[in-house]
């Protein structure tokens, strides 16, 4: 069958994502999902939390056993709740395909969710809450193929719910005109580039293997993980390789000054600027 796009209401008032009683969800065309129906239950399928939402999902959040999980999944304006909380996340199996996961409102409350099966292809944060405290928290058990944060905050932690970031291949960060920049905190490898445009980018852990900085900045202090980046080159922008201490960063080759700030680097510190 094809895949439906469902929307989550949250009419019942049980929180319940599995619909057991039958008004938590309706599809794109106003048709109520009906009692037990959810988002893969029967195919695998795209979700949305908007302003239809009348409260917040609370239970039977892990949906990682899910037959036949979901593709697309956004969070768009409007949605006035939280998604999930750090020792209960929202977790979704990932339906084999080209899922894209977009993030649109500044309206929610923290978002923790976690993918496990198939990778993203694609996720896009246009916005978000300007406050960590309601930030996108997101752990993907395969690497995202493409990342791109262009307005709010994301935290990527190194696990939730048992579940251990496998990371993003590709990260783009960028800022939007005449808006606040994004940060990022990042405690999950990158496993092939890091593309900085503007905005903040806090590297508190994980590797990185390529790092391009073309009008951001790239931001070590808030962790003394050691951690190694492969290569990078800053064209413009800022990096800042302090930790305060010694060793904590490595530069497996030489990182490529061509314009912006002076590198930082601490005293001592195994890093080498070119």
């Amino acid at each position: 069958m094809a895949a439906k796009t469902y929307f989550w209401t949250g009419t019942d008032g049980d929180g319940d994502i599995e619909n057991p009683t039958g008004n938590n969800w309706v599809e794109e065309n106003g048709t109520v999902a009906g009692a037990g129906v959810y988002p893969g239950s029967v195919q695998a399928d795209h979700v949305v939390f908007d302003g239809r939402a009348l409260a917040a999902p609370l239970l039977n959040l892990d949906q990682a056993a899910n037959a036949n999980g979901i593709l697309d999944l956004a969070v768009r304006k409007g949605f006035a709740f939280a998604l999930g909380a750090i020792a209960a996340p929202l977790v979704w199996k990932i339906a084999a395909g080209s899922p894209v996961w977009r993030f649109e409102g500044t309206e929610h409350g923290a978002l923790y969710l976690v993918a496990t099966t198939a990778a993203l292809a694609e996720v896009h944060v246009m916005a978000t809450p300007d406050d960590d405290a309601s930030a996108l928290n997101l752990v993907t058990a395969v690497a995202v193929t493409e990342m791109r944060v262009i307005g709010g905050r994301v935290l990527l932690p190194k696990s939730l719910f048992g579940v251990t970031a496998a990371g993003v291949a590709t990260l783009n960060v960028a800022a939007k005109p005449n808006a606040a920049a994004p940060i990022v905190r990042s405690w999950q490898p990158v496993t092939t580039v890091l593309n900085l445009h503007g905005g903040d980018f806090y590297w508190n852990e994980g590797a990185l293997t390529q790092y391009y900085n073309f009008g951001g900045a790239l931001r070590c202090q808030d962790s003394t993980i050691a951690r190694t980046m492969t290569s990078g080159t800053q064209y413009a922008g800022s990096t800042d390789l302090r930790t305060g201490k010694s060793g904590t960063i490595t530069l497996t080759n030489p990182l490529v000054y061509d314009g912006g700030q002076q590198p930082q680097i601490d005293t001592g510190a195994t890093v080498h600027v070119a």
